[in-house]
């Protein structure tokens, strides 16, 4: 009888660890699964958080952007504006053709300037398409520097730097347009010197 009991204890004692230990895995489970949901909590608070961020700060851009493009279209339309007034009254013909030549100048920035909003509505939409080709490095950059030529101010040159022909795939138009932006944002801020223009190929 006495063994019966102790056998009887035994097995309760037994039981006892067993649901102790059932209990414990349960809990490092239970310890476990919240440290994985806490984990991937904080990843997606700093995702959120940088996302916040990246969109506040592409907004800022957005609105810098904006407030420098309203002036920035002010400026040649007021022109146009201005002296298409006054090439109306105008007797002299050197004055008459300067005025013209003025306001064609600033009627194409007008265009460059409304492009880059359009574009920018383009960007913001995913509406932007690209057409990728072949282009040839040389003549495209010849035909940028010769057309740019007229722009530039008197006390100010536009060189080309020497260029061996390179081919690359990309957007024509884009491309054109980014440099010819380049160009046209270092002729506004240079009043002396030089402007030079070209590329270098380098090897990997």
């Amino acid at each position: 009888l006495k063994n019966k009991q102790l056998k009887l204890t035994s097995s309760r004692y037994h039981y006892k660890m067993m649901i102790m230990k059932y209990d414990f895995s349960i809990l490092a489970m239970i310890c476990i699964l919240m440290m994985i949901i806490i984990i991937y909590a904080r990843r997606g608070f700093v995702e959120s958080k940088k996302a916040q961020f990246k969109a506040e700060e592409a907004d800022q851009i957005k609105s810098a952007f904006l407030a420098n493009i309203n002036h920035e279209i002010r400026t040649p339309l007021n022109a146009i504006v201005g002296f298409s007034q006054l090439i109306v009254d105008e007797k002299d013909s050197e004055a008459r053709k300067q005025y013209s030549e003025i306001i064609l100048s600033n009627n194409e920035r007008l265009q460059q300037l409304i492009g880059d909003v359009l574009d920018l509505s383009k960007i913001e939409s995913n509406s932007m398409k690209l057409n990728y080709n072949d282009i040839n490095l040389l003549p495209f950059i010849e035909d940028i520097y010769y057309s740019n030529q007229s722009k530039v101010p008197a006390n100010v040159v536009l060189q080309m730097q020497p260029c061996e022909n390179f081919v690359i795939y990309s957007d024509h138009l884009r491309l054109s347009q980014i440099i010819t932006n380049l160009i046209n944002y270092a002729i506004q801020h240079t009043n002396e010197g030089y402007i030079r223009i070209g590329y270098q190929i380098k090897q990997k």
